[in-house]
């Protein structure tokens, strides 16, 4: 695919900030399902404390290269916050069109470099080996949802590849990232706390 084309998109393209729940909004309760496949409420996440969800796919080099500050925020507020990564649709599937680049594969030199050429899951049972193959590589210990194929977490959240939802127990967003920041996410998660 030709990088430069899908660059040259506005970058509105690209504001999954202002797409999907806002800030202020209660979350749909869709369903995700477990690694072992098991149904799950996304509403039994927030019964009782606030939850941070980051979405992510393995062939997304920005969700790969995040992934260690979202440990580290679950590390520093363990027991105060549950963190979750919310496997959804594969960024930049190799031999299948990107679902940020209209209808054309769009690989990138990192996963050519990693050499993580995957194409898109037709199946959830291939979509939760992808995650499985995430959790190895990337050695992540928070827990890993995953998305159904119908993609209804993903469009709910905005549609982002690396997304972060910050959510009151009451189940509304406290802050939303189009591209998740630890650092102003970790300043919203604080302030959450000490409210």
């Amino acid at each position: 695919g030709n990088v430069a084309s899908v660059f040259a998109q506005p970058r509105e393209r690209f504001d999954f900030e202002s797409q999907g729940i806002q800030v202020g909004e209660s979350v749909s309760d869709v369903t995700v399902y477990t690694l072992d496949g098991t149904p799950r409420r996304l509403s039994e996440l927030w019964e009782d404390q606030p939850v941070l969800l980051v979405t992510t796919s393995l062939t997304c080099p920005i969700a790969r290269q995040h992934s260690p500050a979202v440990e580290q925020i679950a590390k520093r507020f363990r027991g105060r916050l549950a963190v979750v990564m919310v496997y959804t649709v594969e960024a930049h599937p190799n031999g299948d069109p990107s679902p940020y680049a209209d209808g054309r594969e769009w690989l990138t030199s990192q996963n050519q470099q990693e050499n993580i050429l995957c194409r898109q899951p037709r199946s959830l049972e291939e979509r939760r080996q992808r995650a499985e193959e995430f959790e190895d590589r990337l050695d992540v210990s928070v827990p890993i949802l995953i998305d159904g194929m119908d993609n209804d977490a993903w469009q709910a959240l905005g549609g982002g590849p690396n997304m972060g939802i910050l959510i009151r127990p009451d189940g509304v967003v406290e802050a939303k990232h189009g591209w998740f920041d630890d650092t102003t996410m970790s300043r919203s998660i604080q302030e959450l706390l000490e409210k």
